[in-house]
């Protein structure tokens, strides 16, 4: 008795046309996915709000001292983000509040850098007219530009403290009670 096989069982020998059309099939399926996922990734930005908070000034007699901080839509820091103030007065030049932070005038304008935790403060001239002058923030790749006014008068404002982790090679005092 003899056997036969069907086409299922025999093995398949792969043409040179067949293979090439295969192969066709497959860039072409491999082009198609990368050309629809470069465009969709393309098609989708999306951009937070910003907001200037805690805008305030501080007088003395020959200086004004304007400080702030910039936040994200969820409430976060935006560190290192560029905030302008406007210059009217033709005298002194503006100082940061804390030594070594970087400061440029230019024309009309003052631009500083908020820190880590997103403040900001600059020293201006007492002779400056800031009352109602604008602060800017222009907005960047992620976030949209915002402005606030700078108040006339000082009023209460909400603080922003940052904790250090204590030295661990420092040793502690700790204080023993004595059982008479």
């Amino acid at each position: 008795m003899q056997r036969t096989f069907g086409p299922s069982m025999r093995k398949k020998r792969w043409r040179p046309r067949e293979r090439c059309v295969t192969l066709a099939a497959r860039v072409g399926v491999a082009a198609l996915l990368q050309l629809t996922t470069s465009e969709a990734s393309e098609a989708l930005r999306v951009r937070a709000d910003s907001e200037l908070v805690n805008i305030g000034s501080i007088r003395s007699p020959t200086t004004v001292e304007v400080s702030g901080g910039l936040r994200d839509d969820a409430g976060h820091a935006m560190a290192d983000a560029a905030i302008f103030l406007p210059l009217t007065a033709d005298g002194a030049r503006p100082t940061t509040c804390r030594p070594g932070e970087p400061l440029r005038v230019a024309s009309a304008t003052v631009t500083l850098r908020t820190d880590s935790l997103g403040f900001f403060c600059i020293r201006m001239p007492a002779s400056e007219p800031l009352g109602g002058a604008e602060v800017r923030y222009e907005g960047d790749t992620f976030h949209a530009g915002t402005s606030a006014k700078i108040p006339s008068s000082t009023g209460k404002r909400r603080i922003a403290l940052e904790s250090r982790r204590r030295n661990s090679s420092r040793p502690s005092i700790r204080h023993r009670s004595s059982s008479g």
